[in-house]
């Protein structure tokens, strides 16, 4: 796809990304909500958070097959109004154990909506770069949700939560469907389709890829489990916080869009690694920190930088599969990491303390930093046999043209 096409298609691809992030862009305040709406201990709302993002998982692969062949907006649309509904009926819930089957319904279709979205990269000459411009859009719409979910919680809790969230959705809706017109529908006769439907997938670099993914965003999720609660523990008001993950978000905004303009083709493994390097300092230096100004700190730039590894790691396993089955089970990855967190750092807050999940933060950051230099390192060696091949593929399509 040429840069004008990708460029009409940034809308489009941002507005469905935005739509699956939900869940994980409101889990800290959906914590808060269910511990102080529902009377909950940490882990319980944890459990919630696991059950909502492990539906996410479970619709991220489910849409994986379906993406082959098919415009993926109309299949992102129709998941997000799902998910627009399944957050209206979760206000009314009146027992955990629906709230649970509720929760894991919006997952999944907000996880069809992301794997749809992550596919469409795969469409793109540079998938790192136009992700990279996706997620810049999802910071600047995900600012504008971290300014007004603190008041949501404030006014209803878990209701205030959801209602916000489901009009986050609407939004995103109205903008996927007026931006659809941009995204062209698949040609089954060129080239390119003929060598999709017939190019076997390496299946270890496929699965270096997922694994990547999963582990940045494991590490990533303890701290963002946690992250309003260390800020209120620290001592920051509400106000407080609404400024600081304004700043988050719009930091985010420009790092993304700066990292995009510079490119990293030449150097894929050392800007992989280096980005994934840095997230891990700084996701694993909040659950350490101890005075507001530190936090603040670290917490500044970390959506830019997580973002950015996500957004070469994610451009990697597009370049695997051109159909975007990879890309589309990254989003699977991708949520499955942020789903196993809020429970598992729920379970190792109430009984060993922020520091075990610190250490496990270094532990997952290691595991993290080899996975993913592992990823670029074969993508490249990929490459360049690809090159080298280039020449013959070329002699073949003339004889067979003529």
């Amino acid at each position: 796809m040429t840069n004008d096409n990708a460029k009409r298609l940034l809308p489009l691809a941002a507005a469905v990304v935005s739509a699956g992030f939900i869940p994980l862009s409101i889990l800290p305040f959906t914590v808060v909500g269910l511990t102080d709406g529902l009377h909950m201990d940490v882990g319980a709302a944890g459990l919630l958070g696991t059950a909502e993002l492990g539906g996410a998982v479970l619709g991220s692969l489910g849409v994986t097959p379906l993406i082959r062949g098919r415009k993926r907006s109309r299949i992102a649309t129709m998941a997000i109004l799902l998910a627009i509904a399944f957050e209206l009926a979760s206000c009314l819930s009146q027992t955990v154990v629906v709230l649970l089957f509720l929760r894991m319904l919006v997952g999944v279709n907000c996880g069809m909506a992301l794997g749809a979205g992550n596919a469409m990269s795969a469409t793109v000459e540079d998938p790192s770069r136009f992700y990279m411009r996706v997620l810049a859009w999802e910071s600047a719409l995900t600012t504008i949700t971290w300014a007004v979910m603190p008041t949501c919680l404030r006014l209803g809790n878990h209701i205030g939560v959801f209602v916000g969230s489901a009009a986050a959705l609407a939004v995103l809706l109205g903008i996927a469907t007026v931006a659809s017109a941009a995204e062209q529908p698949p040609k089954t006769g060129s080239t390119a389709s003929r060598a999709a439907g017939t190019a076997s997938i390496d299946p270890l670099t496929a699965t270096l890829a997922l694994v990547a993914v999963f582990l940045c965003c494991l590490r990533d999720g303890l701290a963002w489990t946690f992250a309003d609660k260390i800020g209120t523990d620290l001592g920051f008001a509400t106000g407080q916080q609404t400024i600081l993950f304004a700043a988050i978000g719009f930091l985010g905004l420009i790092g993304l869009y700066g990292s995009a303009r510079l490119g990293s083709s030449n150097y894929p493994i050392i800007s992989v690694v280096s980005s994934v390097t840095l997230a891990s300092l700084l996701t694993t230096g909040l659950l350490y920190v101890g005075r507001p100004l530190t936090y603040v700190a670290l917490a500044l730039p970390w959506t830019a930088v997580q973002f950015v590894a996500i957004s070469y790691l994610t451009g990697l396993a597009a370049k695997i599969d051109i159909t975007g089955r990879v890309a589309a089970a990254s989003g699977a990855a991708f949520q499955l990491g942020y789903a196993v967190a809020p429970l598992l750092a729920g379970v190792l807050q109430v009984r060993l303390g922020y520091g075990a999940i610190g250490k496990l933060s270094i532990g997952l950051s290691i595991l993290t930093i080899i996975a993913s230099s592992l990823l670029a390192g074969r993508q490249l060696s990929m490459q360049s046999r690809i090159r080298g091949a280039h020449g013959t593929s070329v002699i073949v399509d003339t004889l067979d043209a003529d």
